[in-house]
């Protein structure tokens, strides 16, 4: 950072106002500022608080753009992606965003200070609550005693893959007493030695030579997804798609077209239970939210109190926020009409209240 800059803009009176409202919880309004501006201000704040912020945009051009420019001054930024959102179960989904998104979330819950921008859009769907998030954490730790079995089994439960050898994020392999697990915290995998079940190393390895890069006291590796569930409430889930189901068929049995959508109905029906109880889980886990919605939250929620939001452009933001919820709500019409998703799915985004409400 200019640290000189800096100082001359902390003494002026307009940032002394702002850093007051701020200490007195209010909030503030700044007219004729541009990206760069907001940017500034932003970097600022951080230096001269102890606070978190959140940059709020309309859109993920804007949000990208934040990044870029807040990366001038400093690398204590990320940016909150958009999900690759799709209204139908799918085979296969790049899990890129999920990483990315789950890695953020561990910054903002664990950083002292940091900057994220995040456009409307990032911030629509709900997620697992903190301290599920903080609690799925496997800490791992030189000289200390796990069972292997356990472990195992819970990287496949926070969503990892195992793989014969690994190649990417989101990945972890076993062979013998040695486990490599690709955290999306971090830009390398660990490498974990057991010495029967005690932990005899713990290395960061170039996934590329396989070298070790560093050696590590402990290893933290946090969920592949911002969406965890319990088994309890896959339980709930199945319990609420069965009776969204029969209620279905009780109300199409005369329409024109009953046969068709029944058909595809139930072969909806069974690809979830299918699925669910066999315990695989679907691609597309926001589909699952809206029947057990009241046990996950909004990412605002992942903040303190005392964080600064700045919010470029309200106006735009809440338009785009509404043209979001319309066109998805054209869609689940369309597809609710021939079969292809259940009623309750049509409360899988944050409504307009719920966000301003976190925001105020």
């Amino acid at each position: 950072m200019n640290k000189v800059l800096f100082e001359q803009f902390q003494k002026t009176n307009k940032y002394n106002e702002i850093s007051d409202n701020l200490r007195k919880g209010s909030g503030f309004l700044v007219q004729g500022i541009n990206e760069e501006g907001i940017a500034y201000l932003a970097c600022n704040l951080l230096e001269t608080t102890s606070s978190k912020i959140l940059i709020l945009s309309s859109n993920e051009m804007k949000s990208r753009k934040y990044e870029e420019l807040i990366k001038t001054y400093t690398n204590e930024v990320d940016r909150l992606q958009p999900k690759e959102f799709l209204l139908y179960n799918v085979d296969a989904l790049s899990k890129d965003v999920e990483f990315k998104r789950a890695s953020v979330l561990y910054k903002i819950l664990h950083s002292k200070k940091s900057i994220t921008t995040a456009s409307i859009n990032s911030i629509i769907t709900r997620v697992m609550p903190k301290d599920r998030f903080k609690e799925s954490i496997i800490e791992l730790k030189y000289g200390k005693s796990y069972d292997l079995n356990d472990l195992r089994s819970n990287l496949v439960k926070l969503k990892y893959e195992r793989v014969d050898s690994v190649e990417g994020v989101g990945q972890f392999s076993v062979r013998g007493g040695i486990i490599d697990v690709f955290s999306p915290s971090q830009t390398n995998p660990f490498r974990i030695e057991f010495f029967d079940d005690e932990v005899d190393s713990i290395r960061l390895v170039d996934l590329r030579t396989q070298r070790s890069i560093k050696n590590l006291k402990s290893a933290k590796i946090i969920p592949c997804s911002d969406l965890i569930f319990k088994k309890d409430e896959i339980k709930k889930v199945l319990s609420e798609i069965d009776k969204n189901y029969h209620q279905r068929l009780d109300k199409i049995q005369n329409a024109s077209n009953s046969k068709v959508v029944e058909k595809k109905l139930n072969s909806l029906y069974n690809s979830y239970q299918d699925k669910l109880m066999g315990g695989v889980g679907i691609e597309n886990a926001e589909l699952l939210v809206p029947f057990i919605k009241e046990n996950f939250v909004s990412v605002l929620d992942y903040y303190d109190e005392n964080f600064i939001v700045l919010i470029d452009e309200p106006e735009r933001i809440f338009e785009e926020l509404r043209t979001l919820n319309e066109s998805f709500q054209f869609k689940y019409s369309e597809l609710f009409e021939k079969g292809e998703i259940f009623s309750n799915q049509s409360d899988i985004y944050l409504k307009d209240k719920d966000i301003i409400s976190k925001i105020s």
